[in-house]
C-alpha cells in the first residue's frame, strides 16, 4: 500500500526503500502482526508528503489564531466595549504571525516543487514575491512580536501607536 492510498488507524510504520519486493515483504510481515505499513519508493516521496502536510497544518494553525483574535475583538466592539490591550496585542501578534507563516509556507511549497518553479510560466515565483510583501508592512513586521510580547507581559508596547 502506498502512503497516499488510505487513512491510517492504529499502529503504523513507514517503509522507505527503492526495492519494491523488499517493501512488499515488509508490508506482509508488519500487517501479519496488525501494524499498518505505508510504503514509499524513496525518501523524497515520503518527505514531500510529510512537508506538504506540515505546511498545511502550519498555515491553518496560524490562520485559526488570527481568526480567533479577530473574532474576540469584534465581539467586544459589537457589545459596545473597547478592545483591551491584551486583545489588541493578540490581534497584532496573530496578524504578524500569519503573514510570516504564510511566507514560510510558500517558500516550502516552492522548495517542494523543485526546479519546476524556476520557469517563467510557473505561478510560484509570482506567489513567492507576493508572500514576501505583507510581512514587510509595519503592522505585520517582526517588531510586532516584541511589542505584543511586552504588552502580554504587562509592559508598555515597544513600538509607537501600538494602542
Amino acid at each position: 500500500m502506498s502512503g497516499t492510498e488510505s487513512a491510517v488507524a492504529g499502529p503504523v510504520v513507514h517503509i522507505v526503500d527503492d526495492d519494491h519486493d523488499l517493501r512488499r515483504s515488509l508490508v506482509f510481515l508488519f500487517e501479519s502482526v496488525g501494524v499498518q505499513a505505508l510504503t514509499y519508493p524513496d525518501a523524497a516521496t515520503f518527505l514531500a508528503e510529510y512537508d506538504a502536510a506540515e505546511a498545511e497544518a502550519t498555515l491553518r494553525s496560524a490562520r485559526a489564531y488570527f481568526y480567533e483574535a479577530a473574532e474576540e475583538a469584534w465581539e467586544t466592539l459589537v457589545a459596545g466595549g473597547l478592545v483591551s490591550d491584551e486583545q489588541n496585542a493578540h490581534l497584532r501578534l496573530s496578524a504578524a504571525h500569519l503573514a510570516r507563516t504564510a511566507s514560510e509556507v510558500v517558500h516550502k511549497v516552492v522548495s517542494l516543487s523543485g526546479t519546476a518553479a524556476i520557469y517563467q510560466d510557473h505561478p510560484l515565483p509570482a506567489l513567492l514575491g507576493d508572500a514576501l510583501v505583507p510581512q514587510e508592512h509595519a503592522f505585520l513586521s517582526p517588531a510586532m512580536y516584541d511589542a505584543a510580547g511586552a504588552v502580554l507581559m504587562g509592559l508598555p508596547p515597544t513600538v509607537p501607536a501600538f494602542r
